[in-house]
């Protein structure tokens, strides 16, 4: 068994202290590595760079000489075991996806911390949570996403990993802990968070429970597939991220999104947390069991983490389960049908203001997500899509034709249960080029025109169709009366108006402007972010306006031709007009799964 250890040593220099035991190293020199990106955040970390010493010592705690081989790998030198790894990581990134700690608390994804024992990924671990000796974490508690094995009552002991895989899955936590507890179907949840925060601690537990109900009922009456579950947030005044775990989520999020004490009416922002614990709930199945092959350790237990894994499938892992979080709300009675409709046209809004939709694929938006979602500029939006916002839209699209063209007899639900069945209960991954045709079989109906056209292709999705398919309306309309000058603009340091994407083929660009210009003047008048809209309500479809801008230190002069403001703003209702079968669908798809 290998034996890990941490403590967060140093609160007040930002850095954790970590040791690896490995009991039979390799007799050629035992290599080990750092993950260079962490799991389900698609984007080169390199965590490795946050080592700030590592040393070795074998048995008699003599020093062992290691080499490093790469940026992220080290060698020790041939000895007997067992060999004993000791490091340091500087924690000073606050991110479900990294590494953060300071005097206030600690808190750190496994990827982002753990050296791996290359060859030996599959040995079962034993992790050890020591306090820290700092002042600062006098009253520290401790946590992490394993299986407690001997633990004292502030969370320090012992936890169990059944290889290393799982042991880079479990985020740790250090700090002032707090927690709060329900049941379902026999399985414990518990919502903990660090930062300060006060809230409705009762209405919280009663609203997950209900969230975790509907995104179970998914899957049937089966057993939870976890023996524990954990919400852990990170609570600030202005985050909002969650990443995927096996036993848990870690949740970054705005202390003001949380229900106020004594508050009964559910706040946007409420309403956005609650569809995020969704998301990262529904990961339990869909990413976390229900796997990409790609991204999956070889046969040999070697894990894809020395650099970037490829997949054309986060249409389906991202692209579903973005589907269902809204869609677990409504149907878990925690928001109404017309909240759900708005979320939905929303969605369709933000696809449609994006001209990339027309150029890059779902499929390759998946492939590209390390270079294109993750390291997005001002750009990005003429020359990608997200597979988040498309891909929730191809679901919901996909869920209306499969309903029509079985004459309701399968939905999405059904081939989400089929995907549990086939991987989630096996553990086989998915692979890249099967599923359409396995969809198909399941479904009974003929699909490939929908695949071909929504995965590979560059149109425009065929949500009118699938509207009118669930019984309702869907019309666009323009965002404002504004003429467009085709492009961003955002508010300066200063309140002033500087251009962010620059639109493909907009005015904007046919002037000459380009993003990060601040815009001064129109037709000789101050302009910034707060008038802009007035100053253009002065001008007509077609006009020429005179523009002042500065890019970096220059001053210069253009004349955009103002463009009809375009429609891009959707409207998503009930159709009072739908035929009965078209009403009947819609009723099926609102209530879900075992629904009356």
């Amino acid at each position: 068994m290998l034996q890990y250890r941490i403590a967060p040593a140093s609160p007040e220099k930002r850095e954790y202290a970590l040791e690896l035991t490995v009991p039979e190293p390799d007799v050629a020199g035992q290599a080990f590595a750092m993950a260079a990106w962490t799991p389900g955040s698609y984007m080169v970390r390199d965590h490795a760079r946050h080592v700030t010493r590592v040393e070795a010592e074998d048995a008699r705690g003599r020093a062992v000489p290691l080499a490093w081989l790469d940026k992220q790998t080290w060698r020790a030198a041939p000895c007997e075991g067992p060999l004993t790894l000791r490091w340091r990581v500087h924690a000073h990134e606050l991110s479900v996806r990294t590494a953060h700690l300071d005097s206030l608390w600690g808190f750190a994804d496994g990827a982002a911390l753990w050296m791996r024992p290359l060859g030996q990924e599959r040995m079962p671990c034993s992790v050890e949570l020591l306090p820290s000796g700092s002042p600062f974490a006098r009253d520290w508690r401790a946590g992490i996403m394993l299986a407690p094995e001997a633990v004292d009552h502030a969370g320090h002991g012992r936890y169990m990993a059944e290889d290393v895989e799982a042991l880079l899955d479990a985020p740790v936590a250090f700090g002032p802990l707090r927690e709060l507890a329900f049941e379902l179907r026999g399985v414990t949840h518990r919502f903990a968070w660090l930062g300060r925060a006060e809230f409705d601690e009762a209405r919280l537990a009663a609203d997950l429970a209900r969230v975790c109900a509907s995104v179970a009922s998914l899957f049937g009456d089966e057993p939870l597939p976890f023996p524990r579950y954990q919400f852990l947030a990170l609570v600030t005044g202005d985050g909002y991220g969650g990443l995927e775990h096996r036993e848990g989520t870690a949740l970054l999020c705005h202390r003001g999104h949380l229900p106020p004490p004594g508050e009964a009416a559910t706040t946007p922002g409420y309403r956005e947390f609650l569809g995020l614990c969704a998301h990262e709930y529904l990961h339990a199945w869909l990413v976390k069991r229900i796997r990409p092959a790609a991204l999956m350790p070889s046969a040999a237990g070697d894990l894809p983490l020395g650099g970037e894994a490829y997949t054309r499938l986060l249409w389906l892992f991202e692209g579903w389960t973005s589907y269902y979080d809204d869609l677990a709300l409504v149907r878990a009675g925690l928001i109404s049908r017309d909240e759900y409709l708005d979320a939905v046209a929303a969605t369709m809004s933000r696809v449609r203001r994006t001209p990339g939709r027309l150029r890059l694929s779902l499929e390759h938006s998946s492939l590209t997500a390390w270079t294109r979602l993750y390291k997005a500029d001002e750009n990005t939006p003429n020359v990608g899509i997200s597979y988040y916002t498309k891909g929730a839209l191809f679901a919901w699209v996909l869920d209306a034709e499969l309903r029509r063209r079985s004459d309701d007899r399968v939905g999405l639900d059904d081939l989400l249960r089929a995907l549990w069945q086939e991987h989630g209960l096996t553990g086989r991954g998915v692979a890249e080029d099967a599923l359409e045709g396995w969809f198909e079989a399941q479904a009974g109906v003929a699909l490939a025109d929908l695949f071909e056209a929504g995965l590979r292709g560059t149109a425009e999705l065929p949500l009118e169709d699938a509207a009118a398919a669930l019984g309702l309306s869907l019309d666009w309309s323009a965002e404002r009366e504004t003429p467009w000058l085709g492009a961003e603009v955002k508010a300066g340091a200063r309140g002033e108006a500087v251009l962010g994407t620059v639109y493909s083929g907009g005015p904007a660009e046919e002037a000459g402007l380009a993003p990060r210009d601040v815009l001064v003047a129109i037709d000789g008048m101050r302009v910034d972010a707060a008038n802009l809209d007035d100053l253009l309500k002065r001008h007509r479809v077609g006009q020429a306006v005179r523009i002042h801008a500065f890019r970096r230190d220059a001053l210069f002069e253009t004349h955009p031709c103002l463009a009809a403001p375009q429609d891009v703003r959707a409207h998503l209702a009930e159709d009072g007009q739908a035929g009965a079968a078209a009403v009947r669908r819609r009723m099926a798809w609102w209530k879900g799964p075992g629904a009356d």
